[in-house]
């Protein structure tokens, strides 16, 4: 299985490396500053990455490089992340990469790019059938997204998405619960982030968290802190893809 991690190629031609010469700088990328008016980073609501023993994140080896569990563009977010996660969580390799956001593709170094890009798999997930605006609800895809990681899925604001593959875009707050398990991309632009309960969840793949969408559906022209949470017991796996 080949799954496209930060979209190389797809759309601009670019490639950006990171460690060892592969395609990615992380597993999960949280993209944003610490803080942005009144949000915080370190206010409680945005970084809780679970408690429980069975919770983990993994990185890999490719092209002879190591690439980390967790990727981020602001030294104090990682500060926090390295204080402010529980020691049962299991993070292999150890630690968050901290990268400069101009090293990364030119459509997620600013919002007026990644706009841009969110816009194009937008119109793609209309033509497809796979455009969803439910207000918070849920959002189901065929067995076939997960079990070959194809598919494009597009939440417009808040919603609860099952099992599924591909690529996952949210312009809201994206709510796992349970038995969750995805394999390809997710992309989180709203600046709820991703909440993740309950146990039995794995994700294989990529995950970017980079918001500019505010709660109330305006647009900030810079980043807003990014937001990833874990609530609830049981094992929560998630697993790097790269190429």
């Amino acid at each position: 299985m080949m799954l496209l991690v930060f979209f190389v190629g797809l759309f601009s031609g670019e490639t950006a490396r990171g460690q060892g010469g592969c395609y990615a700088v992380g597993t999960m990328v949280l993209v944003g500053p610490f803080t942005n008016g009144t949000l915080n980073f370190g206010d409680g609501d945005h970084w809780q990455p679970g408690r429980s023993s069975g919770v983990r994140y993994s990185g890999g080896q490719c092209d002879g490089g190591i690439i980390p569990a967790f990727a981020v563009t602001d030294g104090q977010v990682m500060n926090w992340m390295f204080t402010h996660t529980s020691s049962n969580v299991h993070i292999d390799p150890p630690g968050v990469y901290l990268t400069d956001v101009n090293l990364l593709p030119s459509w997620l170094q600013t919002p007026g790019n990644l706009a841009q890009l969110i816009s194009n798999l937008r119109v793609t997930a209309q033509h497809s059938n796979r455009y969803f605006n439910v207000n918070g609800g849920h959002v189901t895809s065929p067995t076939s997204f997960y079990t070959n990681a194809q598919g494009i899925t597009f939440c417009e604001g808040d919603c609860k998405a099952g099992d599924g593959g591909g690529i996952l875009v949210v312009t809201g707050k994206l709510t796992n619960a349970g038995n969750f398990r995805f394999r390809g991309l997710i992309l989180v632009v709203g600046e709820g982030g991703w909440a993740r309960t309950g146990g039995g969840a794995e994700v294989a793949g990529n995950i970017i968290i980079a918001p500019y969408i505010r709660a109330d559906g305006t647009i900030s022209s810079t980043f807003l802190p990014p937001s990833y949470t874990i609530s609830g017991g049981g094992g929560v796996s998630t697993v790097g893809s790269f190429w």
